[in-house]
């Protein structure tokens, strides 16, 4: 279900009318890419919204990883009547968020969709293993080369069941 939901999209508005009022010099560009996730473990939801950067994964319980069905808006930053879609997916108690930039899809196999695929694969067992072993296996993979400049940053989160009171 994509939805126009006011917080979040207001939040990577206004956002991204400030980094378009703050770039008054056309040879020095000035724009990032946000993910920006709303975490609801009472409801199992997530709420995701992305500029510009690459859709998180998600890994549910004795299902494959895969990335969340969301529209990316542009950059923030690149145009100020930018709108952005946020769409909410149910997750089950145990799944597992992977958020990670382009630059880890694109350092791990050098093009993206190989990068996408690698990444998928090393989430397999993400749900039943130690978050911070993962990140470092999956991190261990990258390739950087001496030109490569972009950024590598990963981000894994299980969401656990709410304990009773």
């Amino acid at each position: 279900m994509t939805s126009w939901t006011p917080a979040t999209f207001r939040q990577l508005t206004r956002t991204n009318r400030l980094l378009v009022e703050f770039d008054t010099d056309p040879d020095r560009a000035m724009f990032a890419t946000c993910c920006y996730l709303v975490i609801d473990p009472a409801e199992g939801t997530v709420e995701a919204c992305t500029a510009g950067h690459p859709a998180p994964a998600l890994v549910a319980p004795g299902e494959p990883p895969r990335l969340l069905d969301i529209t990316s808006g542009l950059p923030l930053g690149v145009d100020p009547q930018a709108r952005y879609a946020t769409k909410l997916t149910p997750i089950r108690p145990g799944s597992v968020l992977a958020v990670t930039t382009d630059g880890l899809l694109e350092a791990a196999e050098g093009d993206i969709d190989a990068g996408i695929e690698a990444f998928l694969a090393g989430l397999e067992r993400a749900t039943t293993a130690d978050l911070e072993v993962l990140a470092d296996e999956l991190l261990a993979g990258v390739r950087r080369t001496p030109r490569h400049s972009d950024d590598i940053a990963l981000l894994l989160a299980r969401l656990n069941a709410l304990a009773a009171h």
